[in-house]
């Protein structure tokens, strides 16, 4: 399963509110959390997000790409623990 490190940023900017806050989440600059939603849009061909000095206001798109990068992000937290108890216990799935 792979999962885009953007969508960190997104759900960090969907969740504060702000690109100014979520770069104290994230801790890194403002400036960074910009250019990587800008990423996030180029790379989704659409608008996320509408900016204003008050913060962002989600868009229809920026819903459902945050509706689906939880389900996503609690996906591949879980994938992970089975991938880290497998090479653990070394067991081979496939021999």
């Amino acid at each position: 399963m792979i999962y885009h490190p953007l969508l960190d940023t997104f759900i960090a900017v969907v969740e504060t509110g702000s690109f100014t806050q979520a770069s104290q989440v994230c801790y890194i600059s403002t400036t960074a959390i910009m250019k990587q939603i800008n990423e996030l849009e180029k790379m989704m061909n659409c608008k996320l997000v509408q900016r204003s000095h008050q913060g962002i206001v989600l868009l229809p798109s920026g819903n459902l790409l945050y509706e689906e990068a939880v389900k996503l992000r609690k996906q591949n937290e879980s994938f992970m623990m089975k991938m880290r108890s497998v090479q653990e216990k070394k067991i081979f799935l496939f021999a």
